[in-house]
């Protein structure tokens, strides 16, 4: 951050950075192999983490007659569904454990329980009417590098520098030079250990002064 502003990188910046390290041109490290690097760099670096908070989003969803939902395609994972009219929070159980409680039951409730299973949000017990619920979750990332040299980096701007890491070495790897290649993969994962620890630490109340 920079007096309190956030200092983001886009891919023309990254593209710099690492070219700018490996003291290359564009001729000698054209675009369409670099992107794959920084692509690369850019997933191992989220696999870090499945619950990043720059991913957290809402959805508004409604369930079909059969108390189904189907998952937004964005979203990569569920937090939480809450009914809106009631503000009602529904509990996760498992499939099977849905299923050998409610399956068979012919008869229809508010539902108090919700299940995920591939792409679908099933009801529990199947309500008689269609509801709307606020999904809490996160999304998946935006493919950010075939969005052009201006886009920033879909990411907290603490991966940036890491990401940059990772695509020096894989570019080190290409030129056959496997020391600074685990060099920079080994400051790769330093620096995401870091910026791991740093994004995902709990949120507390700042002290008064």
């Amino acid at each position: 951050r920079l007096g309190g502003r956030r200092v983001t990188m886009n891919l023309s910046e990254i593209r710099d950075a690492v070219r700018t390290q490996l003291d290359l041109d564009e001729d000698d490290l054209p675009n369409t192999t670099l992107d794959l690097y920084v692509r690369e760099a850019y997933n191992r670096t989220i696999q870090m983490e499945r619950r990043w908070p720059f991913f957290e989003s809402s959805w508004s969803v409604t369930s079909n007659s059969s108390g189904q939902i189907t998952m937004p395609s964005t979203a990569a994972g569920v937090a939480s569904l809450v009914e809106l009219n009631y503000n009602q929070r529904l509990l996760l159980i498992g499939q099977e454990m849905a299923e050998d409680n409610f399956q068979g039951n012919t008869q229809y409730g508010n539902p108090d329980f919700y299940s995920v299973w591939g792409d679908t949000i099933y009801l529990w017990p199947t309500p008689a009417e269609t509801y709307t619920y606020t999904l809490r979750g996160w999304r998946k990332p935006l493919d950010w590098v075939s969005s052009g040299a201006a886009t920033e980096v879909d990411a907290d701007e603490r991966l940036h520098i890491p990401i940059i890491h990772y695509a020096v070495s894989l570019a080190y790897a290409q030129l056959e030079d496997p020391e600074l290649e685990n060099a920079y993969m080994r400051r790769w994962a330093q620096t995401v250990e870091r910026a791991h620890d740093d994004i995902m630490r709990p949120q507390h109340h700042e002290p008064l002064v």
